[in-house]
């Protein structure tokens, strides 16, 4: 599946077809890359997006995604905002698929928003992974 996530993002048409076709189909699509892959940020990058993000949005987010995933977002957030947000976690389970990927397009938009304004930085390469510039 990721691949295929990949793959419709490399700018090779296939985004842009599903972009004209089903524009709500290619923000769901742009969305499932892009929050999992906010873990190859640098930490000063994800500190910047984790300012912006409500941390209810971000324990529906954190829903699902592995420790790795979790363990870069911990590492960047107080020990105080770590003890809430596992709170907030262990409250909002179970929760709906789609107040999880809400919240991580939230999240995602966040970042992009912040790409944009030059605030924080990330290339895109082939893979259509985001990868942090030095």
């Amino acid at each position: 599946m990721n691949e295929v996530l990949s793959l419709a993002q490399r700018g090779n048409g296939i985004f842009e077809i599903l972009e004209d076709e089903n524009p709500e189909l290619a923000e769901e699509v742009a969305g499932l890359t892009g929050f999992a892959d906010l873990i190859h940020l640098t930490d000063r990058d994800v500190q910047k997006v984790m300012r912006e993000v409500d941390c209810w949005d971000l324990a529906k987010a954190l829903c699902g995604m592995d420790d790795e995933f979790r363990g870069k977002i911990f590492g960047n957030i107080s020990k105080r905002a770590v003890a809430m947000l596992k709170d907030d976690m262990e409250r909002a389970e179970p929760i709906e698929p789609d107040a999880v990927e809400e919240a991580r397009q939230k999240i995602f938009s966040i970042f992009t928003h912040l790409e944009e304004t030059g605030e924080v930085f990330a290339a895109r390469y082939g893979s259509g992974r985001i990868v942090a510039q030095a």
